[in-house]
């Protein structure tokens, strides 16, 4: 391996050194936690009941687990992580716990609806969970690149949950749309960064 290889192998050690994933653990179980439900429900026997309550459990788990980090186990007031790409402090701790409380309830409130209207309950879990996970990424946002993957994480999320009743035409409508001006919403947004790239010369400049 000559100078330029190792040169960025040093680099990339160097960048990996940097990422705390322990602190990302609320993120990294409500993504996972979502891929178990999903699984579950695709091995899922007929007449086995669903797993409503592993949802509330996981979401109500990382609610408390924040609630408690950020009211003793938290001795750092902010902190920049992941080479600064993220911006950690008690305003993101916040807004975490909020998404995560937002979560829990929307799953606790839908779930009677969604049997009513005879539709899957665990998906609908699974997509809470996971854009919850992407609001929480998105308030501790310190990086252009960062911001955009967690903001079309939430939307994709947000598409889905909008035409989630696909026997109403007034939902698959309201999806439709989203999913337009959800399109060039982002495509708006990413002309935005572009300029400021060229402003400022680097994407760091929230």
């Amino acid at each position: 391996m000559g100078k330029g290889g190792s040169h960025k192998m040093d680099a990339f050690k160097t960048y990996a050194e940097a990422n705390d994933w322990t602190l990302l653990v609320p993120e990294i179980f409500l993504a996972c936690g979502s891929l178990l439900l999903l699984i579950r429900e695709a091995f899922r026997k007929e007449g086995q009941a669903p797993s409503d309550w592993f949802a509330y459990s996981m979401q109500g788990g990382i609610f408390l687990y924040l609630i408690l980090n950020y009211l003793s186990f938290d001795p750092n007031p902010s902190n920049t992580t992941f080479n600064g790409l993220l911006h950690q402090g008690y305003r993101g701790d916040v807004m975490r716990c909020f998404f995560s409380a937002c979560a829990l309830l929307t799953s606790l409130f839908a779930t009677p609806c969604l049997r009513r209207l005879r539709l899957p309950t665990t998906e609908f879990h699974a997509i809470t969970s996971l854009a919850a996970a992407g609001m929480m990424l998105l308030v501790q946002s310190n990086h252009f690149l960062m911001l955009f993957v967690s903001l079309e994480m939430v939307a994709v999320c947000f598409y889905v949950l909008v035409g989630y009743h696909r026997g109403s035409a007034y939902s698959l409508e309201a999806g439709l749309k989203y999913l337009i001006f959800g399109a060039m919403s982002s495509a708006i947004l990413l002309f935005g960064i572009t300029l400021l790239y060229g402003a400022s010369g680097n994407f760091s400049s929230m």
